[in-house]
C-alpha cells in the first residue's frame, strides 16, 4: 500500500498499524486516524497540556514524504511516524472493532 493510499484509508476511519518503535526498536500496535469526527470524539476530556495542535506536529514534516502524521486513538494525541517503520496495515476499525 502506498503512503497516499494509507493516508486516504486513515482519513476514512481508524486503522490498526503495526510498526517498529524508533526509540527501543520493539514492534508496537496502535489504532490511528485522520477522521475529524473520530479525533473530536477521542479528544474530549484531554487536558490542554497533553493536547498539541495538528499544525504544530505536521509543520516540521510538511516536505518529508517518509513521515505520516496521525491521531493515535489509544494515546489520544498526534503522532508523527516514519512510513518505512510501518510493518503491517490492518483493516479499518471502528471503536476497536474491525469492520
Amino acid at each position: 500500500m502506498t503512503r497516499e493510499e494509507l493516508l486516504q484509508r486513515i482519513e476514512e476511519g481508524g486503522v490498526r498499524l503495526t510498526f517498529v518503535s524508533p526509540v527501543d526498536k520493539k514492534t508496537r500496535n496502535t489504532v490511528v486516524t485522520l477522521n475529524e469526527d473520530m479525533i473530536a470524539e477521542s479528544n474530549k476530556g484531554v487536558s490542554k497540556t497533553k493536547e498539541r495542535s495538528a499544525e504544530a506536529i505536521f509543520y516540521p514534516y510538511r516536505d518529508n514524504e517518509s513521515v505520516v502524521c496521525v491521531w493515535d486513538l489509544g494515546d489520544q494525541g498526534w503522532r508523527a511516524m516514519n512510513y518505512n517503520t510501518i510493518k503491517k496495515i490492518g483493516k479499518q476499525v471502528v471503536n476497536g472493532i474491525r469492520e
